[in-house]
């Protein structure tokens, strides 16, 4: 794909559709790239461990390295943009969806106050470095609070994942009793064996989204009389 990002930021700023004016194009442009690569984020569910520290910086390297490499292989800084876009847009339309309450521009209030930004400009004005093999300065972002901080995984935190993730998804019978009916053991008696297969008989198996979040599993767990009970 010939990507031009000066033509891409053009459109958005002057291309608009009505029933008046339409927008009629010429043809059409595969750009599913700019959001495959972002595929390999959660290809094997939990993409971030944001309570250990650098656990942040290390999900920054990853996207980074995901967004910045085309599906050639070759070096995509223009395309990279776009991507990290998408990536920021989706978190705030997530965020806005869920609570209700909170629309997409209130976020950035917050997220991009003038005085939070210059604080951390201040930060950024002197960034830990080391010298290269061949003495030029290479700056060290890791040791940046932004990503090396990490955010304790609360107990509100974790009993909002069983609510979203576990409990609307628990029939009424597995809620009232954990143990087996006989009902049950007949059904599964008049199923055909199961055949062995091999995870290499599948082709690019991607994992559960919830894969990786074994401690929520396991605060579910610990609490779920209580939740059934309730």
């Amino acid at each position: 794909m010939n990507f031009n990002l000066h033509d891409f930021i053009k459109s958005l700023n002057e291309d608009r559709s009505s029933l008046e004016h339409p927008v009629v194009p010429d043809g059409l442009i595969d750009c599913s790239s700019l959001i495959e690569r972002l595929l390999p984020l959660t290809h094997d569910g939990r993409a971030l461990r944001s309570d250990v520290e650098y656990g942040i910086a290390e999900f920054t390297a990853r996207l980074l390295t995901a967004v910045t490499t085309s599906d050639d292989g070759c070096e995509d800084p223009f395309g990279a943009l776009i991507s990290l876009v998408v990536v920021i847009l989706r978190l705030g339309n997530e965020v806005a969806d869920r609570y209700g309450d909170t629309s997409l521009e209130e976020l950035l209030i917050d997220a991009l106050h003038q005085d939070d930004l210059r604080a951390l400009a201040r930060e950024f004005s002197a960034v830990p470095m080391k010298l290269d093999s061949e003495g030029r300065p290479s700056p060290i972002p890791s040791l940046l609070k932004l990503f090396f901080v990490s955010r304790p995984i609360t107990l509100k935190m974790r009993d909002g994942y069983v609510q979203r993730r576990k409990l609307p998804y628990m029939s009424e019978e597995s809620t009232e009793s954990g143990e087996l009916r006989d009902e049950d053991f007949e059904v599964w008696e008049q199923r055909p064996p199961s055949r062995k297969c091999n995870l290499s008989d599948f082709d690019n198996l991607i994992a559960d989204c919830c894969e990786g979040f074994g401690d929520y599993e396991t605060f579910y767990f610990d609490n779920e009389d209580r939740y059934h009970e309730e």
